[in-house]
């Protein structure tokens, strides 16, 4: 794929030629342009790293922080952040691990310009009052997977609650620890299926971080080989899970499973 130009793509505000540290006046809209640009980066990562690329993620996270670093003259401590998450990064093995070192200074930096843009994450996926169903968001992504099995010739999927539940728990957690795994603390998709109660024969699991809509993601997981093979699977159940952090950026969970005898 193409990636944008990082200078186009970011908009960085050039920093002032500042003598001094700013006063303390000046420094609420400095954070504020230091702020939008972190979240502009993110997003472009996030569609880079859901392509496939989490190497390309990681260069372009790297990239963006590199060039940030400068405009934070004001704030030592970020500095200190960026640099200790480029070396932590750096170090790891895994592009995916690398990628995520860098998400998590940039979340950090954030909640320290809006408390509520990180770590307060809010919870899309509730079950209302007069019984369980799927959000808007959740029943979109579900049509749309067997939208694609009826075009492969395939049955629906049933929509199933305890896989559902198993969704949403995980996508809060990828949400809060801001990871894009299948596996957090210790715990896989066989896992977080049997805590809440369901006995499968068979299970898969399709996630994703950062698209905005049900038809992105559903189409993102249809380019890949891999998560298209659980859409089109043989599978009998689907339980989607969707969060979103302050931040806005969405995470994505569908769980497939045949329950056992079947």
């Amino acid at each position: 794929m193409r990636l944008v130009p990082l200078t186009l793509a970011l908009a960085l505000t050039a920093a002032p030629a500042w003598a001094d540290p700013p006063p303390a006046a000046d420094t609420k809209p400095r954070d504020q342009a230091i702020d939008r640009s972190l979240v502009d980066l993110m997003s472009l990562g996030a569609t880079v790293y859901n392509s496939g690329d989490a190497a390309g993620c990681f260069r372009l996270f790297e990239g963006g922080l590199i060039a940030l670093r400068p405009q934070l003259a004001h704030r030592p401590d970020w500095q200190s952040v960026i640099d200790d998450a480029l070396a932590a990064a750096r170090s790891e093995p895994q592009a995916g691990e690398k990628a995520f070192h860098l998400r998590r200074a940039m979340d950090r930096m954030r909640a320290e310009i809006n408390p509520r843009a990180t770590g307060d994450v809010r919870q899309m996926s509730a079950q209302v009052a007069d019984g369980f169903r799927l959000t808007d968001e959740e029943q979109a992504v579900f049509d749309l997977a067997n939208a694609e099995r009826r075009k492969a010739g395939l049955p629906p999927l049933k929509v199933s609650e305890r896989l559902t539940k198993a969704a949403r728990a995980h996508s809060a957690d990828m949400a809060r620890q801001g990871q894009l795994s299948h596996t957090l603390s210790g715990r896989g998709p066989a896992d977080r299926i049997a805590a809440v109660g369901y006995q499968g024969a068979a299970w898969g699991e399709n996630v994703a971080w950062g698209q905005p809509s049900p038809q992105a993601v559903v189409t993102g997981w249809m380019n890949s080989p891999g998560h298209r093979g659980n859409i089109l699977g043989a599978f009998t159940e689907l339980g989607v899970g969707v969060f979103i952090d302050g931040g806005g950026q969405r995470y994505w969970t569908q769980v497939f499973a045949t329950p056992a005898g079947r």
